[in-house]
């Protein structure tokens, strides 16, 4: 064997040590940190350094979905000129009722669902008012959900 043959012949078995290595060990990392409980909340968990917001129009999701015909427009008036027009994927959105929508969407944004009791919107589904019942019901595709503020007078 010639000497620029040892030295490929070291280089390869030190290379398949360190490959062989690397991988396994990946892979036993892998098995023993990864969960799916883990995954979900990495996904869907809020962050502490999250803007979080009391308004509903600050944010909106700007843009189509590339996917056709499997998605949701929802259009927030906050009176005056603030409007907040989004359209979500379906595919993205685990619960596909009217209530795990805007639990998504209200995640997505940054605020608390409850906002939208606690600042008195009416919202409409394809033209229906939005009822607690409603909420429950699998959302349709292509729906567009309209919510205004009622403006209540004040003495």
């Amino acid at each position: 064997m010639s000497k620029r043959n040892k030295i490929l012949f070291v280089f390869a078995i030190f290379y398949l040590v360190f490959a062989s290595l690397m991988y396994f060990g990946l892979r036993a990392r892998y098995n023993n940190k990864f969960s799916k409980s883990k995954l979900n909340e990495m996904i869907s968990g809020k962050s502490v350094f999250r803007d979080m917001t009391n308004d509903l129009c600050k944010y909106q999701v700007l843009g189509d979905p590339k996917e056709v015909g499997n998605y949701v427009k929802i259009e927030i008036f906050c009176g005056g000129d603030k409007k907040a027009s989004s359209t979500l994927s379906l595919l993205a959105i685990e619960d596909k009722t009217i209530g795990g929508f805007f639990k998504e969407y209200a995640r997505i944004i940054g605020f608390e669902e409850k906002l939208f009791n606690e600042q008195n919107f009416t919202c409409y589904v394809d033209g229906k008012l939005l009822t607690d019942d409603m909420k429950k019901d699998i959302i349709r595709p292509t729906a567009t959900i309209e919510c205004s503020v009622i403006k209540t007078n004040e003495k």
